[in-house]
């Protein structure tokens, strides 16, 4: 009973609920960081979700008329990539979320995947968000694969996400991606101190993970090894 689509302005209040709930109690790159007793962090990713769904390229699970899983994306251009400063990222709120968003920004000014590709414009899988009851089942990857043919149907030539865990990384892979870099976290570090230090739940490290789009099916296609070397 379980459909995908795209989220509309009736269950955007609901969307945001969700993401920001799962994110901030499963999350595991948030659990590097201490607690947030001030709701910065929820803040941010309230506004965070909110601008990414004004793109209308996110998608939602509903069964009924609840929520149960989202899929929350977005263009990205080369600007976006390279004209960030470091007050941008300062300007946020919570140290945590501040990190993690450098963190991707970081990444992506190093691999420079628009040059890599040839395009200034790409689809970017967001935040990826299932209900824990409904884990298990392959809902996250059908709705990221339903995200990437949402991608294609929209003209996007090529798609990438930044996957914090192995388990979102397969996801991504199961819809049709590949990991194309890899960071890993104990060699992260700023001024010489790790910035996610490990806990029991920090996996090791992020993958990035892209493919290549299409409009007609089957829409999602590999990027080739030797256009992009992982690392």
């Amino acid at each position: 009973n379980i459909r995908i689509q795209a989220v509309t302005q009736e269950y955007c209040s609901q969307v945001i609920d969700h993401v920001t709930r799962v994110f901030l109690e499963h999350e595991p790159l948030l659990n590097t960081f201490p607690p947030c007793t001030t709701g910065a962090r929820e803040r941010e990713f309230r506004k965070l979700t909110e601008f990414f769904l004004k793109y209308n390229l996110s998608l939602m699970a509903l069964d009924g008329c609840t929520v149960v899983g989202c899929f929350i994306n977005r263009p990205i251009t080369r600007e976006d990539i390279f004209c960030n400063d470091l007050d941008v990222f300062k300007s946020f709120e919570d140290e945590a979320v501040s990190q993690l968003e450098f963190l991707c920004n970081l990444v992506h000014q190093k691999l420079d995947l628009f040059s890599r590709f040839n395009v200034n414009k790409m689809f970017e899988g967001g935040y990826l968000s299932v209900e824990p009851s409904y884990g298990g089942k392959g809902l996250a990857t059908k709705l990221v694969r339903s995200g990437l043919e949402l991608g294609a149907q929209n003209n996007f030539l090529f798609a990438k996400a930044d996957t914090t865990s192995p388990v979102s990384a397969k996801v991504s892979m199961k819809a049709g991606m590949q990991e194309v870099y890899r960071v890993n976290y104990d060699e992260y570090k700023i001024d010489g101190n790790v910035v996610f230090k490990k806990t029991a739940k920090r996996p090791s490290h992020l993958t990035v993970v892209a493919c290549k789009l299409q409009k007609c099916e089957p829409y999602v296609l590999p990027v080739s090894s030797s256009t992009c070397p992982s690392n």
